[in-house]
């Protein structure tokens, strides 16, 4: 579930927009499953699907590029838990509306301790779609990235 509001993110302390950041609760009814259970995390604006290698999963004060989360056993997402997907776009989003679709692609297997690094096994893929009003408010994340 896509919850909150899109804030434009200042990551270099220039005061001008480096991308924005949305949160996102975990809803997937097994309470917790690794990091690399879920294979990818795509973020589409506006009917733009933005590249994987700047979209990034905030976690407990930790950040994990999307495009690597299927190696990742240790760090878990519990059930319910609120994570922040941040994604590094030049000059943010433009005040006004947006629609945002997130797409998390996940492993079907149901034994999450052992991850399947090479993709061979079936995934499931949950779309989370909403419209935003993009109020043009900037937070500061210096020396996030």
């Amino acid at each position: 579930m896509l919850i909150g509001e899109i804030l434009n993110v200042d990551l270099d302390g220039d005061g001008r927009a480096d991308g924005f950041q949305i949160s996102v609760r975990n809803q997937f009814f097994h309470g917790s499953h690794p990091l690399g259970w879920f294979r990818d995390i795509a973020v589409t604006v506006d009917g733009e699907t933005l590249p994987p290698a700047q979209t990034y999963l905030g976690l407990r004060g930790q950040l994990f590029r999307c495009d690597s989360l299927r190696s990742i056993l240790e760090v878990f997402w519990k059930e319910r838990e609120i994570a922040t997907i941040l994604v590094v776009r030049q000059h943010g989003l433009s005040a006004g509306p947006h629609r945002i679709e997130c797409s998390i692609g996940t492993s079907v297997q149901t034994y999450t301790r052992a991850l399947d690094l090479f993709d061979v096994r079936e995934r499931g893929t949950l779309v989370l779609e909403q419209d935003f009003e993009v109020s043009g408010e900037m937070i500061a994340l210096r020396g996030l990235l």
